[in-house]
């Protein structure tokens, strides 16, 4: 019509709204039911992964723990003891996973050997209790007779916390790789079959379509 203006009509091919289903409500059997899925499904992957860090956790330490137990027997063979000072109480913090912490403590040691003072940091020997060291007390150590200061705490009790230090790795190390040895080949069969299926649904032309406009 002339002089007239058209109102763009509305689209008629409207979609119909989906209906949601009602959700079901959460019952103790669908809870545990989900619950076994989930595990059924993850186990691996949450094997390797703990099994992992497990690994890396022994490497990181461990070496220094048998490094440290190795020297304190060499000592404890051909070193030295003197009467040694704590001159100072070394502490650090760490905070662990989900909020937990703790704080280490470990002694700096004045010793004298023939005539020359020097200090060593007996790291190594670290306790979380901090009435352990005490500065100023006196504490007996070992030293090797031609590096005077390599040092290291004498006694029967410094030396089973080194070890203890040592079994503690072993076993985490032999746990993670057990964890690693069970879940990553599953995890790794899993993922191939998911992309073996993929590629399938693809050839089969399966997959999902572009939307047309």
């Amino acid at each position: 019509m002339a002089g007239g203006s058209t109102k763009a009509q509305p689209d008629q091919r409207r979609r119909r709204p989906r209906k949601r289903r009602p959700r079901e409500p959460l019952t103790r059997a669908r809870f545990w039911r989900g619950l076994r899925t989930y595990a059924r499904d993850t186990w691996s992957r949450w094997f390797t992964i703990i099994g992992g860090l497990a690994i890396l956790l022994t490497v990181f330490h461990l070496p220094g723990d048998v490094s440290s137990l190795r020297q304190n027997t060499d000592l404890q063979q051909r070193g030295r003891t003197a009467q040694a000072v704590v001159v100072e109480v070394r502490h650090e913090h760490h905070s662990g996973y989900r909020g937990g912490s703790w704080d280490e403590y470990w002694p700096v040691t004045e010793q004298t050997v023939d005539g020359d003072v020097f200090t060593a940091s007996l790291r190594r020997y670290s306790t979380r209790d901090p009435d352990v060291y005490e500065r100023g007390s006196r504490i007996e150590v070992l030293y090797d007779p031609d590096h005077h200061w390599t040092v290291a705490l004498a006694g029967a009790d410094a030396r089973a916390a080194l070890e203890r230090q040592v079994r503690s790795g072993i076993r985490v190390g032999a746990v993670g790789l057990a964890l690693v040895a069970v879940g990553l080949p599953v995890d790794l069969r899993r993922a191939r079959r998911k992309r073996r299926r993929a590629e399938t649904a693809r050839l089969l032309g399966t997959a999902r379509r572009r939307p047309s406009r």
